[in-house]
């Protein structure tokens, strides 16, 4: 069956506003126990910091908030090739047939790009284990 990601499939986890501990707008995913982790295959682990990204932008609850950088760094590691013409980062992978065009807005990732991104990932699976959360 394909697989479809949505707020309402991650049943372990929420999020949770850390307006006084973290500053103003940010949000941290959390198990309900208070410890960030991910369901494996003997138990449960600690999640590392790309899950953590790749949850975020799977979840969508930071797509106005996602550093440039963060997004970069999923796509680098999902196996995408970047090449750079002015401002504009062009992704493209061998098994993808969209090409993904970023731009920077100041330090963030547009909104509606990370949308793109989250759905070419989701479209062809790319999350690997992530998805089985």
């Amino acid at each position: 069956a394909p697989y479809h990601f949505d707020r309402r499939t991650l049943p372990i986890f929420k999020c949770v506003d850390y307006n006084r501990t973290m500053g103003k707008g940010m949000q941290s995913c959390r198990a309900p126990e208070g410890r960030r982790e991910v369901s494996d295959k003997g138990g449960t682990r600690q999640m590392s910091q790309y899950e953590k990204l790749l949850l975020s932008v799977l979840s969508g609850t930071r797509d106005k908030n996602l550093l440039f950088t963060d997004l970069q760094t999923v796509l680098d590691r999902l196996g995408f090739h970047c090449r750079i013409k002015g401002d504009h980062f062009i992704y493209t992978k061998d098994d993808v047939e969209e090409i993904i065009n970023l731009q920077p807005a100041g330090n963030k990732a547009k909104p509606y790009q990370v949308k793109q991104v989250r759905n070419i990932i989701l479209k062809y699976q790319l999350g690997g284990a992530i998805h089985e959360v």
